[in-house]
């Protein structure tokens, strides 16, 4: 346990096997309790042997997890009963997918990707709301292979990244790479604003690793919410189709995906190379 107060000591080390926190890791599946009080029975947060804690009267709690392994949880407590909504839990459901991303290197976001995409595409589909995705890819090079400094690196990208995200935007890592962010809201307006003041942040930076300065530069392309659909591996392939119409334009450049037939045609053959 990081950060326990009251009863629960700092680092304390509690089972899996015991208390709700326990079952959120040991089944991958987030918890919410609105009121404490309602239960005749005490239930311990960590372990059987807590001492009760009933001025808490809710909780919520989400597993940190990628496609390996439980890294962790994240719990959250109020004096309030009800104090949880729907909104509180997806809004945590972005920060533990952050979390995890920033973890490790592997590939572990493409499958929570393809779940909570394919759950939220239906859902702005069932009450009119725009979701659009932004793709990124960002290039650089290493003077010597190292997993490390490659871990560093990423890491130091993401940090550059993760401050210009709202609430209820979702990012996850899909390759190695290659991220994606998902934009999900009543007014679709302002997601070419979005990736501009994205790219402002990027662009000219320099991310340090094992005290090396490392140049790198970014694509970014757009999958607008009309190109969305309930296929979600043609999804992937529209994002990395609208990467590559990015990097045609050059480094640090952005592009909105289109179909083959909504490209523009060359005026005349001399515009064909």
């Amino acid at each position: 346990i990081k950060g326990g107060t009251g009863n629960l000591k700092k680092d304390k080390i509690f089972p899996l096997s015991e208390g709700m926190v326990g079952w959120v890791m040991r089944k991958n599946q987030s918890l919410l309790v609105e009121d404490f009080s309602t239960k005749e029975n005490y239930v311990p947060r960590f372990s059987t042997d807590e001492t009760p804690s009933k001025e808490y009267l809710s909780l919520l709690s989400i597993p940190i997890a990628n496609k390996k392994k439980i890294i962790g949880a994240i719990c959250l407590e109020s004096y309030r009963p009800k104090n949880f909504k729907d909104q509180h839990k997806r809004i945590m459901q972005t920060i533990a997918n952050q979390v995890a991303t920033l973890h490790t290197t592997q590939l572990e976001n493409l499958t929570a990707f393809k779940h909570i995409m394919t759950r939220e595409i239906r859902r702005a589909l069932k009450f009119n709301l725009n979701c659009n995705l932004l793709f990124l890819k960002i290039y650089f090079q290493l003077k010597e292979e190292s997993e490390e400094l490659y871990k560093q690196v990423i890491t130091e990208f993401l940090s550059l990244v993760l401050p210009n995200l709202k609430e209820t935007d979702y990012i996850f890592r899909l390759f190695q790479e290659t991220f994606a962010i998902a934009n999900v809201q009543k007014n679709g307006n302002g997601i070419d604003e979005f990736a501009e003041k994205l790219m402002s942040k990027l662009r000219d930076k320099k991310i340090w690793g094992n005290g090396q300065a490392f140049d790198f530069y970014v694509n970014i392309g757009i999958v607008p919410n009309n190109h969305l659909g309930s296929d979600i591996e043609i999804v992937i392939k529209k994002g990395e189709e609208s990467i590559k119409q990015a990097r045609l334009i050059g480094p640090n450049s952005i592009a909105v995906f289109q179909e083959y037939d909504e490209r523009k045609e060359p005026k005349d053959s001399s515009d064909v190379e």
